[in-house]
């Protein structure tokens, strides 16, 4: 089984946290021929010392991938979904 992209962010999101960084924003990626389905994701990190930082940039040069082919994710259209149209409402007749 391979792993999801989720799976794979939350697996550095995990050691990212465990070093001691934090995870600033997280952005889902797609590929051109599919962008309503999430391939990677783009993570900033942040860090509140040197020594964290050294730690980031040896996760990030063991974790990261080529993302120059991938574009933002966007969600799949919801189809649209039309009001039930009302009854016809039934002649009242006229009384003379």
């Amino acid at each position: 089984m391979t792993d999801s992209p989720e799976d794979r962010r939350d697996a550095v999101i995990a050691e990212v946290v465990a070093a001691g960084g934090v995870v600033l924003a997280t952005a889902p990626l797609a590929t051109a021929e599919d962008p309503h389905t999430v391939a990677a994701y783009r993570l900033s990190l942040g860090s509140p010392d040197l020594t964290t930082r050294a730690a980031l940039a040896a996760i990030r040069a063991r974790t990261s991938s080529d993302l120059a082919d991938l574009v933002d994710w966007t969600p799949a259209p919801e189809p649209e979904v039309l009001p039930e149209p009302e009854p016809e409402a039934e002649p009242v007749p006229l009384e003379d």
